[in-house]
């Protein structure tokens, strides 16, 4: 067992200027990745998002919201794959702006991806879609029928 003979020993002496000097660091490291993703937009981390869904059992069928705001409904490709679903979206754009001496030309990129493991009674082949005001609405029925069900193996 360890004793302190002195109660100040347990908190740094210098505790408030380190936690001051912490703060400042951190609004400016805030400040420079800002000050990169202005200059340099292409590789912004802002660039490749993986979207908030919300998941929910509504007895018959499974509602999945997927935000995709700035997405349309063209740039959405919904892929089953064996044990769920793989949502993704791509859009991009060129902004150009002439005047009189300059030519200012902006190109935006933005993508999501998101893969959902889903039950196994889940009807895959009987999935609806609707992309309202940047959410991504899925109805998803279930199956009578679980396709994991359990099954054995024989052993030869």
């Amino acid at each position: 067992m360890v004793r302190r003979e002195d109660e100040k020993d347990v908190v740094p002496r210098d505790y408030w200027s380190l936690s001051i000097l912490d703060e400042m660091e951190r609004a400016f490291a805030d400040f420079r990745m800002g000050i990169r993703d202005f200059w340099l937009p292409s590789i912004s981390s802002k660039d490749f998002r993986v979207p908030a869904v919300d998941f929910k059992d509504a007895g018959n069928e499974y509602i999945v919201d997927v935000e995709l705001p700035g997405i349309s409904k063209e740039d959405v490709i919904i892929e089953i794959v064996r044990d769920g679903l793989l949502v993704s979206a791509r859009k991009e754009e060129i902004k150009e702006e002439k005047g009189e001496g300059y030519l200012r030309r902006e190109r935006g990129h933005l993508s999501f991806k998101r893969r959902l493991l889903l039950p196994g009674n889940s009807d895959t082949e009987a999935i609806e879609a609707k992309l309202v005001d940047g959410v991504l609405h899925l109805s998803i029925p279930k199956k009578e029928k679980a396709d994991d069900e359990k099954r054995t193996v024989e052993v030869k």
